[in-house]
């Protein structure tokens, strides 16, 4: 009896391991879905060539260099090439030459606040809260250990008292981490005290918009003499999901009306203008019921932020928690000019607040 090639012998055995569970299979790798800390291998040829390793950051997209970025968290590889490709195809004459794969998984979380060394930490399959503080250089002082925020991956928030794990006030165990979460240690106690108070004047907001509630990018934007509130839309990078377009609030100087974009987008309903001078607010509601109270009921947090939108509020909140459930300061973000803007009847007061200074006593 012959014996059979060396090839034959490797493949069957290849086959042989992947029914045992030794490698996994290639359809299970492709459908997994990238997280945060994960390091990918990356190709763009072009005139401007791309290739290496490229690593998911803590808002979950990986750096194309001249090219922007692209969002690739929550996607598996085939879904978050393809949207690679998409993203470069007013770059590129031919986007088939793109390549995206995974190289390492990785298992980190980000963490901001009141610690020595915020920024992405890479933990093991246990770590716990705690432990991941310490990776992060340790509390600075002046944290709050009552409430520190774990957010997971936008959907969930937990607030824990670390204090009374720590003295042990509590039987629980120390809440254990999940790749791509996010974690938020506040200041003690009270309100940092303004530094400056200045009224912002008609020519300050003069030919501003401010675009807030259910879009992609709110926002302070520029505007022309002749802008319509469906461009200002398109500036604010468009509607999300969740957007009612059919009750959006636009707000001038003296007046406030209901109007409604969705039947501008289909052509019918008259033309809507805004006023030539002044500055206005174009509110985009989100769909349901109790439009009213959740504008009034809400703070709209913008600029240099992780996650930049509407929070709901009860009552009054410290400004550094509010910035700490807007997922803290984004990488360029300058906490040390933060502003409160707050409109009364004929004028507009805005509060700035060096929460840098505040958070270093």
């Amino acid at each position: 009896m012959e014996w059979p090639g060396k090839r034959w012998v490797f493949r069957y055995c290849l086959v042989i391991l992947v029914l045992m569970g030794v490698f996994p299979q290639k359809s299970v790798l492709a459908q997994e879905s990238l997280e945060i800390g994960d390091e990918m291998w990356i190709i763009v040829p072009g005139p401007l060539p791309l290739k290496g390793k490229v690593v998911v950051d803590e808002n979950g997209r990986i750096d194309l260099g001249f090219y922007g970025t692209t969002l690739v968290v929550g996607k598996s590889i085939e879904e978050a090439q393809n949207q690679m490709r998409s993203d470069l195809e007013s770059y590129l004459r031919n986007t088939s030459g793109v390549y995206l794969r995974l190289h390492k998984k990785g298992r980190v979380v980000f963490v901001t606040g009141k610690v020595n060394k915020p920024g992405l930490i890479n933990i093991r399959e246990k770590t716990d809260l705690f432990q991941a503080l310490q990776l992060a250089g340790g509390l600075e002082n002046g944290a709050d250990l009552t409430r520190v925020v774990i957010d997971r991956r936008g959907k969930d928030q937990l607030i824990v008292d670390v204090r009374a794990f720590l003295t042990r006030e509590t039987d629980s165990a120390m809440p254990l981490l999940e790749a791509g979460d996010k974690v938020f240690v506040p200041a003690d106690p009270a309100y940092p005290i303004a530094g400056k108070i200045s009224f912002l004047s008609h020519e300050a907001l003069n030919r501003k918009i401010f675009v807030l509630g259910e879009v992609k990018s709110p926002g302070i934007y520029d505007r022309s003499a002749d802008m319509d509130p469906l461009t200002a839309l398109g500036q604010a990078g468009g509607p999300t999901r969740d957007a009612d377009l059919a009750n959006v609030r636009l707000l001038t100087k003296g007046e406030g009306q209901k109007v409604n974009l969705a039947e501008r987008l289909t052509g019918k309903g008259n033309p809507i203008y805004l006023p030539a001078e002044g500055g206005a607010i174009l509110y985009i509601p989100p769909t349901g019921g109790d439009r009213d109270n959740r504008l009034v009921d809400s703070i709209n947090v913008i600029g240099g932020i992780q996650k930049p939108g509407q929070i709901s509020v009860s009552g009054s909140i410290r400004l550094i928690d509010l910035l700490g459930l807007a997922g803290g300061p984004s990488a360029d973000g300058d906490i040390s000019e933060v502003r409160v803007v707050r409109g009364g009847r004929g004028y507009t007061l805005a509060m700035n607040y060096d929460l840098e200074d505040y958070m270093e006593q």
